[in-house]
């Protein structure tokens, strides 16, 4: 299938075409997505076919785990365990923004999370870190916001 750019914001339906990238991830394919820095290839994280062209997309197939990009900053909780007042003051004054945020998690956790998305540890767990990301972007907070 040929890619599609759709310019959202010359389009005469914003709604109608954060519905469309939203259908694209939720059946298993790949979006290009706009945040404040860089334009990111995005796929859902619980398909394991798309997450697997995504990682396919990385030079020789790298299997670095992902970041995770965030439609809001409470999306966070559910990848952590508990969050230090520290980590919430870190997360309110720089999200959404530019910066992708390393978080410690306990293996226990880390099982719970993996499990509960069908996907290995390794796909988001980098030892005992992941990285979590809330781009400060409309287009992507809609798109994203109408997947989790």
């Amino acid at each position: 299938m040929p890619a599609s750019v759709v310019h959202i914001f010359e389009e005469a339906d914003y709604e109608a075409q954060i519905a469309r990238g939203a259908d694209t991830l939720l059946s298993g394919g790949l979006v290009v997505l706009p945040t404040e820095t860089v334009y990111g290839a995005a796929a859902l994280l619980s398909d394991d076919a798309a997450r697997q062209r995504l990682r396919g997309l990385r030079d020789s197939g790298d299997s670095k785990p992902f970041t995770i990009h965030l439609a809001r900053r409470d999306d966070a909780l559910q990848y952590l365990g508990p969050v230090t007042d520290y980590q919430k003051r870190l997360m309110k004054k720089l999200w959404p923004g530019p910066v992708g945020l390393v978080f410690q998690v306990q293996p226990p956790r880390q099982a719970e999370v993996a499990q509960s998305l069908k996907i290995g540890q390794s796909d988001i767990y980098d030892g005992s870190a992941i990285t979590l990301r809330c781009p400060d972007h409309l287009v992507t907070s809609d798109i994203l916001g109408e997947v989790r």
